[in-house]
């Protein structure tokens, strides 16, 4: 009769990691095995390996991981599909959901099913996947994903802009579209020191000099 609750990085960025007494916490941070395939252009990953660690081994084969959020060091594959994480490059590739293929996942009858197939495109069978993203461990507990992966860009510079007013910024924006220029990302608001603790030197000298503070 006790409910179980999916564990994933810890980093409670969206609170969701808030068990009552009765609870059960399954952590599975050593579910961290991570395979891919450039040549199918997919990476499957165990629920427990973080978002940096797929990042790494992403790159180390050629290609390149869409899902870039501020606590990728900490935030797991399992808990960021359970609430459907947006990073930094969500304007350019979507959420982690938006590049999933398949999921293992295990039932509270303690079924294991594969979900979906690591194809692009397909039309074979309604995308089953999608009911665990953003489901928050309600359905099941992830095991497993498999996720698309893109050519690895040629140049890749991040360059950050400040603006003194919302209205300015929004000018900006509407100028940029208009030339069909998107960029790869937005910022607002102030980062908590459980991520920021994380973040390479470089993005922290980018945080300081662009005074994004509002």
């Amino acid at each position: 009769g006790l409910a179980v609750l999916p564990w994933g990085g810890g980093t409670n960025l969206c609170g969701a990691l808030s068990p009552e007494v009765e609870h059960l916490i399954l952590d599975l941070r050593r579910l961290s095995r991570i395979e891919v395939y450039p040549e199918k252009g997919f990476v499957l990953a165990q629920a427990g390996a973080t978002i940096y660690e797929v990042q790494k081994a992403v790159e180390k084969e050629g290609c390149f991981f869409g899902h870039d959020p501020w606590s990728r060091k900490s935030a797991t594959v399992g808990g960021s599909l359970s609430l459907d994480s947006a990073g930094t490059l969500y304007p350019k590739y979507g959420s982690i959901g938006d590049m999933l293929l398949s999921l293992k996942v295990v039932l509270p009858s303690g079924e294991v099913f594969k979900l979906g197939k690591e194809l692009d495109k397909t039309s074979s069978h309604p995308f089953l996947p999608s009911l665990f993203v953003g489901s928050e461990g309600a359905f099941g507990v992830i095991l497993e994903a498999g996720f698309k992966i893109f050519p690895k860009p040629e140049v890749f510079k991040a360059q950050g802009y400040g603006f003194e007013s919302f209205e300015k910024l929004f000018k900006a924006m509407l100028a940029l579209r208009q030339r069909e220029l998107l960029p790869d990302s937005f910022i607002g608001g102030t980062l908590p020191k459980r991520v920021t603790d994380h973040l390479p030197r470089k993005e922290k000298l980018l945080l300081k000099l662009g005074k994004i503070n509002t």
